[in-house]
């Protein structure tokens, strides 16, 4: 997130956050969608790719009898997801260093999979704020 501002007299151009962390809950979720393994992977890989991430590595795991875990790894730090079936909801996290990547466009994707009744975001800025000046 970047906003103009003047502290002192002094026009700064921005305030650029070091990376931006992305927490979203997916309530209502129908039960399949949130057990199928391979297609959310292709889900994560596919808003990875859609935001200008570059795909490093995949941890998956399935549990039983329900529920998933994947982790995506990019280059720009992270995408996880881990659902809960039996109750209808996900937790995913979007985690992107710098300034290449689009954490919107992610997470539409993710949320046109799911089509979830109920999302709830927070977005949570990371590491020192860095300041420009014009």
């Amino acid at each position: 997130m970047n906003k103009k501002i003047v502290v002192g007299g002094v026009k700064l151009s921005e305030v650029k956050n070091l990376s931006t962390h992305l927490l979203i809950d997916l309530e209502g979720v129908d039960y399949n969608l949130l057990n199928d393994m391979g297609a959310i992977a292709k889900t994560l890989e596919s808003a990875a790719i859609s935001a200008g991430a570059e795909i490093i590595g995949e941890i998956k795991w399935e549990f039983k009898p329900q529920g998933v875990t994947i982790i995506i790894g990019v280059s720009e730090s992270h995408l996880s997801i881990h659902t809960w079936p039996e109750d209808n909801f996900a937790a995913v996290d979007i985690f992107f260093c710098g300034d290449k990547v689009n954490l919107g466009v992610a997470q539409r994707v993710i949320i046109e999979y799911f089509r979830p009744q109920s999302v709830r975001a927070e977005e949570v800025c990371r590491g020192p704020r860095r300041l420009a000046q014009t």
